[in-house]
């Protein structure tokens, strides 16, 4: 999803910054999507990711205050 984000600003970019004269009614300034999934991966990368589902399933039961979620996609 993130590739499909950076895609799109990119488009829009291009779009946005080589219209025409005659299209200067129709130009958007302010980009129109709202970038979630760039901050999402952020967030993902500085949570200091596990290696395996066994690893996150110990810090789970390490952390007792419930200051940690795994979260697992199953397959």
């Amino acid at each position: 999803m993130k590739y499909a984000e950076d895609t799109l600003y990119r488009m829009w970019k291009e779009l946005t910054l080589n219209a025409s004269t005659d299209d200067t009614r129709y130009r958007v300034w302010d980009y129109p999507i709202k970038e979630q999934y760039g901050h999402i991966l952020l967030a993902i990368n500085d949570s200091d990711p596990v290696a395996n589902a066994e690893e996150g399933f110990r810090k789970v039961d390490e952390h007792l205050d419930a200051d940690y979620a795994f979260i697992h996609d199953s397959k």
